[in-house]
Parts: C-alpha cells; structure tokens; sequence
C-alpha cells in the first residue's frame, strides 16, 4: 500500500488588503476642579491602515454622541476636551474611570476602544 502524501503549497498572503483598526492613547487626563466639574482631555492616534469615524467618547457615566463624526484617517490624532458639569456626572479625586471611545469603520460596524483615567 501506497501512502498518500499531502502536498502543501505556500500560500502568498496580501496583506494590503487585510484590515487593521488602530487607536493609541497618546494623552488623557481628569482634573476635577474646584466647582466640583471635570475637565476631561484625551487625545489618540489612529494607528492602523482603515479610516475610523468617532461616533461617540464616554468618560464615567457621561455619554457625548457626536451628531457629526469626526473622521480618523490613518496617522491622524483625535482630541476631545470637554468640561463635565457636576449636574452631568460626578468624579471623584483618586478614583479611576472608564474611557470608551467608539468608532464606526468603513464597513459599518462599530467598534470600541477603552482606557483607564484616573481623576486627579
């Protein structure tokens, strides 16, 4: 009896068409400042090869919904600052908070980046 060898070809992967979706914290911060509101900055680069449209950023349990996305290209950076009234959620000094970013790609599907953020 004969066995039967399986032949396995080398297989030329593209990778230009491949999708890699990308985003680099490069600075963030919470200040909580003597009105008892936050001033919340964070600003991130977009580290992969597929544009990316900020749909959304929520710090804590403050939501803000972009009515117009703000469009990522690769390479570029997206910064948001905003100053959280009290009234519209409240921090505390020491304490760490979620960051989430969501994105929608040019597939339509989202995706969500989080981080961590300490309250100063």
């Amino acid at each position: 009896r004969r066995q039967r060898q399986m032949c396995i070809r080398d297989s030329t992967v593209a990778t230009a068409s491949s999708t890699v979706l990308g985003l680099q914290t490069m600075d963030k911060q919470l200040k909580i400042l003597s009105d008892g509101s936050a001033a919340f900055y964070i600003s991130a680069k977009n580290v992969g090869n597929t544009e990316l449209k900020v749909i959304e950023v929520s710090i804590g349990n403050f939501t803000d919904t972009f009515a117009t996305p703000e469009e990522l290209k690769s390479g570029d950076t997206f910064t948001y600052s905003k100053v959280i009234s009290p009234t519209q959620a409240t921090f505390e000094r020491g304490y760490e908070y979620p960051v989430i970013i969501k994105v929608k790609t040019p597939d339509g599907s989202v995706k969500v980046f989080q981080e961590i953020v300490k309250a100063e």
